[in-house]
């Protein structure tokens, strides 16, 4: 058996470089190039799609088998055509045709049929996040890089927005009594421990958060989040758990600062998570230095490597690791062994463990499987 069984990944870091892929969902037109700085709302690329469609019996006008139809076509695929243009016409004793009925463009003939658009629709994809194209996905997008915070949690109600930080070490006792709310504005993204009723939710809602950071979320509110107007990311899991001290210390320090909410939902295969983005000041393009009469000391770290999406890796003894189910879910601990030999728990199931020393307290043994990597 393998000691060092593959998990999955949560990234939390502070100045990181930080790469992800921004792209249309079908083919398009990028807007911007390499080099360029974004902002979140900046669109860098745009399809355009045919809307309004309605289709027209070729077949039946023209008094031919619709097999025979697109031979009689007198109009070349993706034609823009006004209202009285000829679209099909068979040549005879009696010449016999088909004219537009209304303005629209040509987009397929098929069954005897012609599918008309009267109108398109753009698709345009925003940047989501604050950051230089570091390269172009052709037709597509691109792949925007910054440096800054990362830190990704668990659950996303899928929406996404930026906005101003608001966050403190010393929230969950100002939650309880509610004067948090008192000092929370329009626009802001707010970092709470948990939310577990309705009423602050609401109340949220009412003082137009740009977004909500959760440690926690009661699972009785699940569904009224997924509908929710602003982005909302969990970081532990489900139900009133404590929060991660350091997690919340590493969003704390950013008070204040722009950052971008990404509450989309979890890809397994591409191991993309619901994550907040809070970049440091992106600088545009320098010249070159000279650095011929510079000195390079031998012990100069390599180019730091840019945080992408989708990695898994083995756990490793002194890493800092997240359960995510059982007893101890949401607690964040320092992974001190892992005992080769599986063990037997009370549900009857054997597995690998291992062993994590939840902060100052006791060493809990935990499938392997129950755990995330916190890297």
């Amino acid at each position: 058996m393998d000691e060092k069984m593959m998990v999955d990944v949560l990234r939390r870091a502070r100045d990181v470089e930080i790469s992800r892929e921004c792209k249309l969902s079908l083919p398009g037109e990028v807007l911007v190039k390499i080099g360029d700085v974004l902002n979140p709302e900046d669109v860098v690329a745009q399809a355009v799609i045919p809307s309004g469609l309605r289709s027209l019996n070729l077949a039946r006008g023209l008094g031919v088998d619709p097999s025979e139809v697109t031979s009689f076509l007198v109009q070349d695929a993706d034609a823009c055509l006004e209202q009285g243009d000829i679209l099909a016409q068979v040549e005879g004793a009696i010449t016999r045709l088909v004219r537009m009925p209304f303005d629209g463009r040509l987009i397929a003939c098929q069954d005897g049929k012609a599918q008309i658009a009267t109108g398109n629709l753009v698709i345009r994809k925003q940047a989501g996040l604050i950051g230089k194209v570091e390269d172009i996905i052709p037709d597509y997008g691109v792949v925007i890089r910054v440096r800054g915070y990362l830190v990704q949690g668990i659950w996303g109600n899928g929406r996404v927005n930026c906005g101003v930080l608001h966050s403190s070490l010393d929230l969950s006792e100002r939650v309880k009594d509610g004067a948090v709310l008192d000092e929370i504005e329009k626009g802001q993204v707010v970092v709470l421990p948990s939310c577990l009723n309705l009423e602050l939710l609401e109340r949220l809602e009412q003082k137009e958060v740009a977004g909500l950071i959760l440690g926690s979320l009661s699972p009785d509110l699940i569904r009224r989040v997924q509908a929710a107007p602003m982005p909302v990311l969990v970081l532990q899991g489900f139900g009133d758990l404590p929060a991660d001290p350091d997690t919340f210390e590493l969003l704390s320090l950013s008070n204040g600062k722009l950052c971008c909410l990404n509450a989309g939902s979890t890809d397994e295969l591409t191991g993309q998570r619901p994550e907040v983005i809070i970049p440091n000041e992106v600088a545009q393009d320098e010249p070159a230095q000279d650095v011929s009469a510079q000195e390079v000391s031998a012990q100069d770290e390599p180019a730091q490597e840019p945080t992408r999406i989708g990695f898994r890796e083995k756990l490793r003894v002194g890493q800092k690791v997240q359960i995510h189910s059982g007893l101890y879910l949401g607690r964040t601990g320092t992974l001190v062994d892992l005992p080769s030999t599986p063990k037997t728990f009370e549900s009857g199931i054997s597995c690998l463990t291992a062993q994590v020393q939840l902060g100052d307290e006791e060493t809990v043994t935990v499938p392997r499987q129950n755990l995330f990597m916190i890297a």
